[in-house]
């Protein structure tokens, strides 16, 4: 929060002169998204951050990375790549200063099939609550979905500004209680 307000605080997108100052430019261009959808419904504004952020290139992080190594939105526009975390984060702080309530957003980090270790296969989506349904932002997926887009996933913990909730990190299967679906939420 505090990285991404520091960049959003620095940047000027008046100063963005044909692709430099590169962050100055970023924010232009996140601006232009914002001024995009702005008029949008709710829903359509989901479509329309999940399209744009999707299009980013996927790209690990190095070895080098360290528990500061996701990049804010900003620095995601500005590189053109980044991992899951960068791809939720962005969207994340995208719909939230298009007006979505920090309580309707929440990163979902999850373990992708075939992992035991609850620490290795890490995934980050992001779950938006819109329109009285859920909509789940994936970047390993072309689509948006509902809650089943979680079902192939362990759900970890789910976070936003205001919470943090871990689930039951080492059970082989999910606890009872902990399924996604329309009217529960893991």
């Amino acid at each position: 929060l505090e990285r991404s307000a520091a960049d959003e605080a620095a940047a000027d997108p008046a100063k963005c002169d044909d692709g430099a100052p590169k962050l100055d430019c970023a924010a232009r261009a996140a601006h232009q998204l914002e001024e995009n959808l702005k008029e949008k419904s709710p829903v359509e504004q989901i479509y329309g951050v999940y399209s744009y952020f999707n299009a980013v290139k996927w790209k690990e992080h190095g070895p080098g990375c360290t528990e500061d190594c996701w990049a804010t939105r900003l620095q995601f526009i500005e590189r053109r790549y980044g991992d899951c975390g960068d791809h939720a984060l962005a969207e994340y702080f995208t719909l939230k200063r298009l007006g979505f309530k920090v309580r309707d957003l929440q990163l979902i980090v999850a373990q992708l099939p075939g992992y035991e270790d609850s620490f290795k296969g890490g995934h980050v989506v992001l779950r938006v609550a819109a329109a009285g349904k859920y909509y789940i932002l994936d970047n390993r997926r072309t689509d948006v979905t509902g809650l089943k887009g979680l079902d192939t996933y362990k759900i970890l913990a789910g976070l936003n500004g205001d919470s943090v909730q871990i689930y039951n990190l080492v059970a082989p299967k999910r606890p009872a209680g902990l399924v996604a679906n329309e009217t529960n939420v893991a």
